[in-house]
């Protein structure tokens, strides 16, 4: 990490930080970040789109009978 951060004689400085700053976040940020999106995604669905199905179906149920 710190050859990238040294600025070499052939290039300017300023895409060095860019590029040090693109490799951490790819390599910190984004896997928990992935993760973290796909678990809260499916318990989304699950939670709220399989509560609000499963009320429907109560209601719907609950419309016919009455």
């Amino acid at each position: 990490m710190a050859s990238v951060k040294k600025p070499q004689p052939g290039k300017k400085v300023p895409p060095h930080p860019e590029i040090f700053t693109h490799v951490t976040l790819e390599t910190i940020v984004h896997p928990p970040q992935k993760a973290f999106s796909a678990v809260f995604s499916v318990v989304f669905r699950r939670g709220i789109a399989g509560a609000k199905r499963r009320n429907d179906k109560k209601y719907h149920e609950h419309m016919r009978n009455n």
